[in-house]
């Protein structure tokens, strides 16, 4: 998982959060076509093979995605509500046992009692595809992912907020091969904010995780337990350097445990810094670095330790046109307990990907968007590295 803080790392509130926003409709379309030289992340030097369900054998395919979405924000008073919701169908050239239909949507309180008290109220779900890098399972899988969550400021001064956050959540797999991926969670976190300004502020929350899967695992013919819990402190900073460099990390220190006590545990330090820096009024960087336990959003039973760094430049060549650029590198080692552990006896990856992006508006109603990407893993375990080339070409349109 990748522990981000959320509301509880915002900077101090200058007044009610909701005071300029209006009532608002949106309606749009959206077309986009898209090509994968690898679409089921299969090994270097592999060509085309037999996947689960499919009449065809190829490696590389295109496909479409087409979808409508809508957004309906509502003020009353001091509350704000905000529901979104999208619906896409998506259908492959190559491998049709894949085509499906996806969609997500979204409810949103944005609340306020009196002029101290604050905080927000969500429902999610979505239902997608899984990634075939994340489960290693060539088949049709689709993802039903459920999220609660709610969190609470409280302005105790000037410079002072309490803060509060509760989030649940749910992902289950459609395919009963990777059953075993089905993962609830729960996270409770409280803590405390000061703020230099508007724009400095220090948070000191202290996160309690606990992580079940509701599947038996068997291994080695015998059920074994997963289910793990975490507790970590992390401390959380914003701070503008200057008028045109800002910096925004967290660190802490995280330790988890199983209820099945000869998986081990694990202690160890997390963070993730990163600084942006606006060069010109057209031209930024961003640079980012982290150490954090991180698992994929569709392979929640695969965990490790990911170490790594990102670099971009977002360059706005008119008020129409952008290009933004991005190069990461991160290196992976699977943890005790780890389906890849449990699997393979030891896994480590090295993962690279540069990707560009070209966004265009012609109208005010209208997005033209381009992005191209080239991805390489390469790991001790010659199963799961591969090299892939992926691009997308879109188009939309809003009617309100």
């Amino acid at each position: 998982m990748v522990f981000a803080s959320g509301a509880l790392s915002d900077p101090i509130s200058t007044g009610p959060a909701n005071a300029a926003v209006e009532n608002t409709f949106s309606l749009s379309v959206a077309d986009t076509e898209l090509y994968d030289s690898n679409l089921f992340k299969l090994p270097s030097g592999v060509g085309n093979v037999v996947v689960v369900g499919s009449p065809t054998t190829a490696k590389a395919d295109e496909y479409n995605v087409a979808g409508v979405s809508s957004d309906l924000q509502r003020v009353f008073g001091r509350q704000t509500f905000d529901l979104n919701g999208a619906i896409n169908q998506e259908e492959f050239k190559n491998n049709s046992q894949l085509d499906n239909t996806s969609g997500n949507g979204r409810f949103l309180w944005d609340w306020e009692i009196g002029p101290y008290l604050s905080g927000q109220a969500s429902a999610f779900y979505s239902r997608t595809l899984a990634g075939f890098a994340e489960t290693l399972y060539d088949g049709k899988d689709l993802v039903d992912t459920t999220s609660y969550f709610a969190d609470a400021r409280y302005q105790i001064g000037p410079r002072w907020a309490l803060l509060a956050e509760v989030q649940s959540d749910d992902t289950t797999h459609g395919a009963e091969a990777v059953y075993y991926n089905n993962f609830r969670d729960q996270t409770v976190s409280g803590g405390v904010e000061f703020a230099l300004s508007p724009v400095d502020t220090f948070s000191l929350v202290y996160h309690r995780f606990d992580g079940k899967y509701p599947r038996v695992y068997l291994y080695d013919g015998a059920p074994l337990n997963r289910n793990y819990h975490e507790d970590f402190p992390q401390l959380y900073v914003k701070y503008a350097i200057s008028d045109k460099t800002t910096f925004d990390g967290n660190i802490g220190h995280i330790t988890r445990t199983y209820e099945d006590v000869s998986i081990g545990r694990y202690e160890g330090i997390i963070y993730r810094a990163g600084v942006n820096y606006q060069w010109t009024d057209k031209v930024s960087f961003m640079v980012r670095g982290w150490h954090e336990i991180h698992a994929y959003a569709a392979s929640d039973s695969d965990f490790f330790i990911a170490k790594g760094y990102s670099i971009g430049p977002h360059y706005a060549v008119t008020a129409k046109l952008s290009l933004t650029e991005l190069a990461e590198t991160e290196s992976d080692s699977y943890l005790l307990g780890s389906t890849s552990q449990l699997l393979f006896g030891s896994r480590k990856d090295k993962q690279n990907f540069e990707q560009l992006n070209i966004h265009y508006s012609p109208r005010d109603k209208w997005n033209v968007n381009l992005f191209l990407r080239h991805f390489e893993r390469s790991s001790n375990q010659a199963l799961v590295g591969f090299d892939d080339q992926y691009a997308t070409f879109s188009v939309s349109y809003s009617f309100f």
